[in-house]
Parts: C-alpha cells; sequence; structure tokens
C-alpha cells in the first residue's frame, strides 16, 4: 500500500463493493467486502485484492464478481492448502505464496499482550 500511495494510487482497506451485493444466494442481503482496493488512475481500472491462508469459495466468488465488474482481481493465497483447490476462472489471478505455516496456542501472557485493557 505504501508503494501504491507513494505513486498518487489511493488504496482503502476493508471496501465493500456494489458488484458484490447479492452474489450469496444462501444469503442475499450480505455485503461482500474486498480486503484492499486500489483506485486506478489514468484510465487504469481498480484493482482488487484478496489476502487469505485458506482456501475460500467466498474469497473467490467476491474476486470473479469485482472482474466481472471491469476490476483488476488478485487473489493472494499464503501458507494453508498448496495448491489452491478452488476453482477460478481466467479474470482472477491467483498469487500462491508456500510459507511454513503452524498453529500454536497463545499463553496467557501473549494474549494479554495484545488486550486493550
Amino acid at each position: 500500500m505504501r508503494w501504491a500511495h507513494l505513486h498518487g494510487w489511493r488504496c482503502l482497506l476493508e471496501v465493500p463493493l456494489p458488484c458484490l451485493k447479492g452474489i450469496d444466494e444462501r444469503r442475499p442481503d450480505r455485503q461482500g467486502v474486498v480486503d484492499i482496493l486500489i483506485s486506478g488512475r489514468g484510465g487504469l481500472p481498480d484493482l482488487v485484492i484478496e489476502l487469505d491462508r485458506a482456501d475460500k469459495r467466498w474469497s473467490a466468488r467476491k474476486l470473479a464478481a469485482a472482474a466481472a465488474d471491469g476490476m483488476t482481481a488478485i487473489w493472494v493465497r499464503w501458507g494453508g492448502r498448496y495448491p489452491s483447490r478452488v476453482p477460478l476462472p481466467p479474470s482472477v489471478t491467483l498469487i500462491q505464496i508456500k510459507i511454513p505455516y503452524r498453529r500454536r496456542r497463545l499463553s496467557s501472557e501473549q494474549l494479554t499482550l495484545f488486550s486493550s485493557g
């Protein structure tokens, strides 16, 4: 995001997009939100990015809808299942970063570091 800001692009986090409203048949009132929206400039399309560790079909559907609406859609998958098993249309670019990931239980001292109290 810093690079985009330095080059005059506008970056927003957790952005609801009108094209994502109603794409979930089970919950038609659900509003889809993308992780990152970088506004295009100079006639370039907006860029939407999803960042996930898990193979989320919902992320794939959101990106496909954004791409169908004329945006450039990128899914950055890190860790998790490799390669991804979620089918993607050619309009969505997948970047998979294979990194070791291991869940671990946090101690009460580690949790205290992040508490707001």
